[in-house]
Formats: structure tokens, C-alpha cells, sequence
């Protein structure tokens, strides 16, 4: 029970989640970077920020004129998680000069405060649109003056800021810029100030936090453990599905060959995901860290071809669907990753087909029956062009799968195999 429990939520998780982080990637969510016409956001990972708004704000209340002048600065730490998961923190600080001109109970009146203001606040939103919250601390001097004199107060409030929108209106690869001027003027504006601001807003992602994760998940390759999560979907997955291939591979020969099937899979799928990352997540994560689990991941294909090969239950129609898969990733040949595990690899393939071939030797004549499990191992060992010993007999696969009436290069047109 034990058993087919861990299986089960084994093929939930690679088979349900796993689809989609591949979509995820290849389609251009915010894991994937701008390098199309999409709409600006910030892809996943940790930025930071600055952003600076400076300039007037004026307003008519009870006849009185008012007017803001001076600068703001916000510094922001953002984390994106996801589409619209996104969290942060954001502090604020500055100054400003003050001044009210107007009739008060029949006097003409001049209000005038320096003011500084700074305060902390909370970031939320989404991956387009940050929203900015928090309470801004107010402190000054106010001086009063009219015909009949002039006085100072001090001025110490703490107020709650009007939630602001940050609006990303670039973001390419690690940068990004946002509209913080005009969330500052819409906060403005929501009390009943119109304005003249200029600013700006730039984002940068720190790309080293996520390449630490990516050094420690190469650990899992060994057997080590895992870190419970990284900045990337797509390397959890991979860290996920490598733990699975290890307590595999702890226990063989207790294999299955429709495991092995499914996770050689898997392992193609993330290779072709991993080869077809956007530049901008390859900066993200290291181009050799990107690299390292793409030869990591070939071995791990290797490994498994060379348990598969071994399987009482391989017939001839596995082994062409193994033979498929390591010639599409560049497990076998000179060129491979890992050359040594790839010549292992490639002769436990041709050895499982002989044994196949062996296996199906007509006791009367000594000659190998033709069959679906025979064409097809022969038909894997035409396309490596590889030779076979069966029952005291060498037979070269290509000459003898066309003896036999078949094309070999029309049948197994559909593999990326060096001829």
C-alpha cells in the first residue's frame, strides 16, 4: 500500500506539475524573459529598486491655496513568485516645503512648513502592477503669519498613505522600470491635488541568490538532499524528478520497464526545455548552471538505458523507443556528454538487443525468427549500425534487416540517429 502510494503522488507531481512548468517556460510566463512584443512585468527572482518623484503639488481647499514642493525617494525589495504572486517590502523618505495662502476668520493668512517624512510600507500586486502600501511619519516646524503677528508649532503625525500603483512599463532580462511618478500623482490626486512631478523608477533582479540554489541543487545528482525551494519552477522539478530517478536507481533491479519509459520521458522533456530557454533565464540561473544539469540530466538518461537494457521484460519495440530517445538528446555517439557513460550506454542497448535476437533462435535451423521483437531489434541495431553475435553467427543489422525485404532508412526515418 506503502508502495503504490509513493508512485501515485510520484506521477501526480512529475505528470501534472511538470507539464506545466514546461508550458510555463516555453510560453512565456514570468519565468520566461521579455524577449517578445509581451507585456512588460518582472519575471521571477528577487529585485530591487529605487524609485525618486520631485516637483509641486497644488490644491484649492476652502479657498485657501495650497502647495507641496519637494522630493521623495522609495527603495523596494520585491520577491516574484509568480503571475500574481508577488511580495515585498518598501520604505520612503523625504521633504517637502508647505505653504497654505489664504482668508482665515477675515484675515489673510500665510502658513509656511518644512516638513520631513519617511516610513515603511508593504509591497503586493502582481508581476504588472506593484501596489504599494504604508504609513508615512510626518515631522516639522509650521510657521503661522498674519496682520497680527506670527507664530511656530511643531508638527509630529503618522498617517496611513493611499494605496499607490506602480505600473512596470519596461522589463528586459535583469532590468526593469516603473511608472513611480505616477503613483505618487495619483496618490496625490485621489485627495484632491493636481500636479507636476518628474521621477523615475528602476528595478534590478539579483541574479546571485537563485545561482546559489542552483550550486546546492547540484548536489541531488550525487544523492544528496535537495533544497526545499528555489526561485525557479522549473529547477524544482528538476530536483523533484531527479530524487525520483535516484530511489530507482537505489533500487534496482526491482525496475519496471514502464518506469524507466516514463521517467526517460520526463528527462527528454526537461533537456528540450532546458536547451530552449529564453537568454534572459539563462542569465537568471548561470549559463553553466544551465549547462551542468543538461550533462547531468544525459547522464541520468544514460543510466537509465543502461538498467532498461538489462531488463528481463525489454523487447524489441523498448529498445527502439531507448535507442530513440538517446540519439534525439546526444546520449550516445563521439559527441555525447559524458562519452564514456555513452559508450556503456550504447553497447547495454545493443547488448539487449542480441539477447532479444538470441532469444528468438529457431532450434531446427539456428536462424533468427522474424517477428515483431526481432525486426525491431534489428531494426534498432541498423540505425546504430551495429553487429550482432547470435547463436554462433555474426550478422551486420543493416545488411540483414534488408535481406529480409525491409528498409531500414524508410523505417526508422523518424530518429535523429548519425548515420
Amino acid at each position: 500500500m506503502d508502495h503504490h502510494h509513493a508512485w501515485t503522488s510520484r506521477a501526480w507531481r512529475l505528470g501534472i506539475v511538470l507539464p506545466l512548468v514546461m508550458a510555463a517556460f516555453l510560453q512565456g510566463s514570468p519565468a520566461g524573459a521579455q524577449d517578445g512584443p509581451e507585456t512588460p512585468h518582472l519575471s521571477l527572482g528577487p529585485w530591487s529598486g529605487v524609485g525618486e518623484a520631485s516637483g509641486a503639488a497644488t490644491a484649492s481647499v476652502a479657498g485657501a491655496k495650497v502647495t507641496w514642493d519637494g522630493p521623495v525617494r522609495a527603495d523596494l525589495n520585491v520577491n516574484v513568485e509568480g503571475d500574481t504572486n508577488v511580495s515585498g517590502q518598501w520604505s520612503h523618505q523625504g521633504s517637502a516645503i508647505m505653504t497654505i495662502d489664504g482668508s482665515f476668520q477675515g484675515h489673510q493668512a500665510h502658513l509656511n512648513g518644512d516638513l520631513t517624512f519617511s516610513g515603511p510600507g508593504t509591497v503586493g500586486g502582481d508581476s504588472q502592477v506593484l501596489t504599494l502600501d504604508g504609513t508615512s511619519h510626518t515631522v516639522g516646524t509650521v510657521t503661522a503669519s498674519s496682520g497680527q503677528g506670527s507664530a511656530s508649532f511643531p508638527v509630529d503625525t503618522q498617517d496611513t498613505i493611499p494605496t499607490m500603483k506602480v505600473t512596470i512599463q519596461f522589463a528586459e532580462c535583469d532590468e526593469a522600470y516603473g511608472n513611480f511618478v505616477w503613483a505618487v500623482e495619483q496618490a496625490f490626486q485621489g485627495i484632491g491635488f493636481s500636479t507636476d512631478l518628474q521621477g523615475s523608477l528602476m528595478l534590478e533582479r539579483d541574479t546571485k541568490p537563485i545561482q546559489e540554489q542552483m550550486k546546492q541543487l547540484e548536489g541531488i545528482f550525487a544523492g544528496g538532499p535537495a533544497p526545499e525551494s528555489t526561485n525557479s519552477p522549473l529547477f524544482d522539478a528538476i530536483a523533484h524528478y531527479v530524487a525520483d530517478v535516484n530511489a530507482l536507481t537505489e533500487a534496482w533491479p526491482n525496475w519496471s520497464m514502464d518506469q524507466v519509459m516514463d521517467d526517460l520521458a520526463k528527462a527528454e522533456e526537461f533537456l528540450n526545455t532546458l536547451r530552449n530557454l529564453r537568454p534572459c533565464v539563462k542569465r537568471f540561473v548561470g549559463e553553466d548552471n544551465v549547462e551542468y544539469f543538461a550533462q547531468a540530466l544525459t547522464f541520468q538518461i544514460q543510466q537509465l538505458i543502461i538498467g532498461g537494457s538489462q531488463l528481463e521484460d525489454l523487447t524489441g519495440d523498448n529498445a527502439f523507443k531507448l535507442m530513440q530517445v538517446a540519439t534525439r538528446v546526444g546520449a550516445f555517439g563521439p559527441g555525447a556528454s559524458n562519452p564514456a557513460q555513452a559508450v556503456k550506454a550504447e553497447e547495454a542497448l545493443r547488448t539487449g538487443c542480441e539477447r532479444i535476437l538470441e532469444q528468438n533462435v529457431d532450434p531446427s535451423s539456428g536462424l533468427i525468427k522474424i517477428n515483431e521483437d526481432t525486426q525491431k531489434a534489428m531494426l534498432t541495431g541498423a540505425i546504430m549500425d551495429w553487429s550482432f553475435d547470435v547463436a554462433g553467427l555474426s550478422y551486420s543489422a543493416r545488411d540483414t534487416y534488408r535481406r529480409t525485404g525491409y528498409d531500414w532508412q524508410q523505417d526508422g526515418k523518424e530518429v535523429e540517429a548519425g548515420q
